[in-house]
């Protein structure tokens, strides 16, 4: 998966600090995966500590990536396939979304916002 050199550090820190062995986020007993409910309240939490004023959540966080990607000019099979989606309808967005997403996602092409984001939690 394509990412920005910043969000990558950030990755290693983590993964340094946290040494996961199974999951890459675990739960609290290291045995299972982070649940789906935490993902979305950490996604939540970081949103309004790093003043996203609109509600967020980890599907948002997918759509505006490939947003991202189709803004940059990243060809739609590709985005298709990152997504993992057999259709290529599933991967349009409402026009209302897009300006959303590109206004308080990731408004800049290094995804500062989106490491402000992740820096929040």
């Amino acid at each position: 998966v394509p990412m920005s050199q910043e969000f990558k550090s950030l990755m290693q820190l983590y993964i340094h600090e946290y040494k996961p062995q199974y999951w890459l986020f675990e739960g609290q007993d290291q045995k299972s995966q982070y649940s789906e409910r935490s993902v979305q309240q950490v996604v939540s939490q970081c949103a309004k500590k790093a003043g996203v004023p609109i509600k967020v959540t980890p599907h948002m966080l997918r759509h505006s990536y490939a947003t991202h990607l189709l803004d940059v000019g990243t060809q739609l099979p590709y985005i298709k396939e990152l997504l993992g989606h057999k259709d290529i309808h599933p991967v349009g967005f409402s026009k209302y979304k897009r300006s959303l997403f590109r206004k308080y996602i990731f408004p800049f092409p290094d995804f500062k916002y989106f490491s402000r984001l992740v820096a929040s939690c």
